[in-house]
């Protein structure tokens, strides 16, 4: 059941897999002077390994958008 606390179904909006997810998603959106800006504040907040983790997760975003838009 999906609500407060996450679970196991592979649709559910409420963990952190999700949430990671949508932010890489929402700064991968923003203009690249704006990434930069959010990615610089990121971690300062959160620290070095936190952003290393949200720039992997946009860099395999945008490559599976180059995949597709080459198929």
């Amino acid at each position: 059941m999906c609500g407060i606390a996450p679970c196991e179904k592979a649709e559910c909006t409420w963990g952190p897999k999700f949430r990671a997810e949508c932010e890489a998603r929402w700064v991968l959106a923003q203009p690249l002077a704006e990434r930069r800006k959010y990615l610089a504040d990121v971690e300062k907040r959160r620290g070095k390994p936190s952003t290393d983790k949200l720039k992997a997760d946009i860099e395999s975003l945008w490559r599976e958008g180059r995949s597709a838009k080459a198929a």
